[in-house]
């Protein structure tokens, strides 16, 4: 996806011919992905500390796998997305060399990036995943073969904007080819883009399951790089588009910069993320399917009926109804006594240890027997509480808030919002001795 999105002018070659409309379109396809050759010595310095980069955060994804060992699909993944992108910075070094032979087959790494990072991003989140996301990567490759079967030389002139000395019909398949290949890879980037929106969010509903704060194991900075990645892309897509009217957005070296980026992004990312769902939720969370339809949420429960978050491994517990009344008898006097929403950083781990159960048979009863989540449970008490200081008490909102347990205003207010339909100031106005 990098390269700069211009024609470059040549001298005319013996056994070569000006470029038609056709020829020039598909040149202008290839340009989107990678660069002419000859590049200047600063943007050939970009790459080779790119390739650099990648290959040493590769080498330390790969190592970091022992030390974390429930991350391992996940870094797995993304040690491979930055081998990949080492492989398509490689022919701007060796285009101009004895080398010059593999230039176009880099782009054949290019429909498996997107989906790569899907991968990452499951097994960050324990979604369980098929051999056919494969299929997303190999289909635009398999389009392209015809324009790499030609020589090297066909393929060097129709990345250079000329014509090769190719039989018309050969030339003609080789320009659709680039054509449908670049149509495909649009549809899987767009397609992996959707999913992992899907993704993040599917997570985050699961997240409230186990947590009473909103932000925890959230990968937020995975959704920040990521949309740093489509802002990239966007910029590309633009720039092609832009060249095909005779203007150029970036330079050639703000491509190779933003290449660089992306390596570090992901690189530091990967070196940095822990689990977002601790070893204790592997009770409570089933693994994840990807199923491409959304179930109806359950009342106000902010869980998805018949998702994994909502129908954890139950089957085989053994507790009847009455087991779980009585469970929740024993969770509903810890919480009035020791006061356990007050704390920010309250897990389903720590009721279950308050309660002495386990955590799985916990977030069985809530959801069983109350149709709600851990994380609706815990700020049900919290609103309450909130009430009372509300009504007794001259202290801020901001105050009151992070006293019964939000860490943030904007969480307290949509909380009081969803359970009380107002704001916690308007709430306030509205008790008896407000005049």
């Amino acid at each position: 996806m990098a390269g700069e999105c211009r024609i470059v002018v040549r001298a005319k070659r013996p056994g070569r011919r000006p470029a038609g409309p056709v020829v020039a379109a598909a040149h202008k396809l290839l340009q989107m992905f990678r660069k002419p050759t000859g590049q200047d010595m600063i943007a050939a310095d970009i790459t080779a500390i790119s390739i650099g980069m990648g290959v040493t955060a590769a080498l330390a994804l790969a190592l970091r796998r022992r030390d974390r060992p429930r991350l391992g699909a996940a870094l797995s993944a993304l040690a491979l997305f930055e081998l990949l992108l080492v492989l398509f910075l490689l022919p701007d070094l060796a285009a101009d060399g004895p080398a010059g032979w593999i230039v176009g087959w880099e782009l054949l790494v290019l429909p498996a990036l997107p989906v790569l990072l899907r991968r990452y991003l499951d097994g960050l989140t324990g979604t369980v995943v098929t051999r056919r996301d494969w299929l997303w990567a190999l289909a635009p490759d398999v389009l392209l073969l015809p324009f790499l079967l030609v020589a090297p030389a066909a393929r060097s002139a129709l990345l250079a904007g000329e014509v090769p000395d190719l039989p018309p019909p050969m030339l003609l398949m080789a320009v659709a080819s680039v054509g449908l290949f670049w149509l495909a890879w649009l549809i899987v980037t767009f397609a992996s883009a959707i999913a992992i929106a899907i993704r993040l969010r599917r997570h985050r509903t699961r997240l409230a399951a186990i947590y009473s704060t909103e932000g925890r194991g959230d990968l937020q900075g995975f959704a920040v790089t990521a949309g740093l990645l489509g802002v990239i892309f966007c910029v590309q897509l633009g720039e092609m588009i832009a060249a095909g009217f005779g203007v150029e957005l970036l330079s050639g070296r703000a491509d190779d910069v933003f290449l660089l980026a992306v390596i570090l992004g992901f690189a530091v990312h990967g070196l940095t993320v822990e689990p977002p769902l601790p070893e204790w939720a592997d009770e409570v969370l089933a693994p994840e399917a990807p199923q491409p339809d959304v179930p109806e949420p359950l009342a106000e429960s902010g869980i998805v009926e018949g998702s994994a978050a909502a129908r954890p491994a139950y089957a085989r517990s053994g507790l009847a109804d009455a087991d779980l009344d009585r469970i929740l008898v024993r969770l509903d006097c810890a919480m009035a006594e020791q006061q356990l929403w007050s704390d920010p950083m309250l897990t389903l781990k720590d009721l279950a240890d308050a309660a002495s159960v386990r955590p799985g048979y916990l977030s069985q009863a809530l959801n069983q027997r109350r149709g709600i989540s851990f994380f609706d449970y815990v700020n049900g008490w919290r609103i309450d509480a909130a009430c009372g200081l509300l009504s007794q008490t001259d202290k801020t909102v901001l105050a009151i808030g992070e006293e019964v347990g939000f860490n943030a205003k904007s969480t307290f207010n949509a909380a009081f919002r969803k359970m009380r339909g107002m704001s916690p100031s308007a709430w306030r106005d509205t008790r008896p001795d407000a005049t």
